[in-house]
């Protein structure tokens, strides 16, 4: 088995295993999150598609094992050099767990068992993938309280430039974007509309949610928003308060770190966004 090095968005081919798993997700009336860390790099050299077989696997064992609350992928950078980094992933989930006795032997089996939680069925492939990748994996769980599934790998950081977000974005332009921001700042309110005209976005920019609830019955705006973008969760619970908006998919930017002033870099952050407008 050989792994590809190849160049791929990191959050673009996260997304696109999460929302194939969503329905399920949403079926069981769990909470799929995806959490990646503020300034964390989007483009890397790797095998994607091997580092998505092993995020697919553990988040859709996750989902079969949790019967309420949550399934949560996070992500965080290791150990990074000027070109190489560490990812870190954890699949946390609020499940059934996993015995004590059996954790040991968990990489050893190669299928499920509904008494006792494991995630048996590839995690022995998976550990493989990851190794090969340069990584580890391992796991943590409290039986009857949930499971965290950790894994990293190693890859080589890469680049892209404006054009060639703006490029990625072409099949989007003229969509919809409802732009919320509730923390008072004019400069990150300005470069974000700015960010989303440069990429031929069609942005709605409300100051509150009150001004969100209000243009759900503006006649001229009852075209849907293709994604909503915030600055809080507190908004998103909100907003999902709006019968008309509560299934629109919606991108949370954090507004307390310098990435987000930067307007090139707001591009690239609003390409991987885009990729929520698939779900709607």
């Amino acid at each position: 088995m050989t792994i590809e090095q190849a160049p791929f968005s990191l959050r673009t081919q996260v997304f696109n295993v999460l929302k194939t798993l969503a329905v399920k997700a949403h079926q069981k009336k769990l909470d799929l999150i995806f959490n990646i860390h503020n300034g964390f790099p989007d483009q890397f050299v790797g095998d994607s598609f091997r580092l998505c077989q092993v995020i697919n696997s553990l988040v859709k064992n996750a989902i079969k094992f949790t019967t309420e609350g949550s399934v949560v992928l996070e992500c965080v950078c290791k150990n990074k050099t000027d070109d190489e980094v560490e990812l870190q992933f954890c699949v946390s989930d609020t499940g059934i767990g996993i015995h004590s006795d059996k954790i040991g032997v968990l990489f050893d089996i190669l299928h499920q068992s509904d008494s006792n939680g494991s995630t048996g069925l590839g995690l022995s492939i998976a550990e493989r993938l990851v190794n090969l990748m340069g990584g580890n994996i391992w796991v943590n769980s409290t039986f009857g309280k949930g499971s965290q599934f950790f894994f990293t790998v190693r890859s080589k950081v890469g680049s892209m430039s404006v054009d060639m977000a703006i490029h990625k974005t072409m099949p989007y332009v003229g969509r919809r974007i409802l732009y919320v921001n509730t923390v008072p700042d004019d400069d990150i309110s300005t470069s974000v509309m700015q960010a989303l005209a440069e990429l031929k976005l069609h942005a709605i920019h409300a100051t509150s949610v009150e001004e969100v609830a209000a243009l759900t019955t503006d006649p001229n705006q009852l075209r849907p928003f293709d994604v909503i973008i915030v600055d809080s969760v507190r908004a998103i619970h909100k907003i999902k308060d709006i019968t008309m908006l509560r299934f629109f998919p919606i991108v949370v930017l954090s507004m307390t770190t310098p990435y987000i002033r930067s307007a090139k870099s707001w591009v690239l952050s609003v390409t991987s966004a885009h990729q929520f407008s698939s779900m709607a």
